[in-house]
């Protein structure tokens, strides 16, 4: 997707939800229910910043927290070059 209305389109959104279903947010956001209980169970999304839960325990991802972590978090590739080296052309 253009990143251009990526941005428009979750700018749009966050003026009228602060907070969404996880299961809406997947389908939005193109994350599965794996991934978003992942980041919850390993601590990188943490309760009341990024997610909450409802009365009956269903999880609802936080809008503006997400958008925060997005922007605060490193990208993939500079995770991935601090975690391996290479030699010669293999990594290790």
């Amino acid at each position: 997707m253009d990143p251009d209305i990526t941005e428009q389109f979750s700018n749009a959104l966050y003026a009228i939800a602060d907070t969404l279903p996880a299961a809406t947010f997947c389908r939005l956001f193109d994350y599965t229910p794996t991934k978003i209980r992942s980041k919850i169970r390993r601590g990188v999304w943490h309760e009341v910043k990024v997610f909450v839960r409802d009365p009956d325990g269903q999880i609802h991802i936080i809008l503006t927290g997400y958008k925060e972590w997005v922007r605060s978090s490193p990208p993939a590739s500079d995770l991935t070059e601090k975690k391996f080296k290479s030699i010669g052309n293999r990594i290790v």
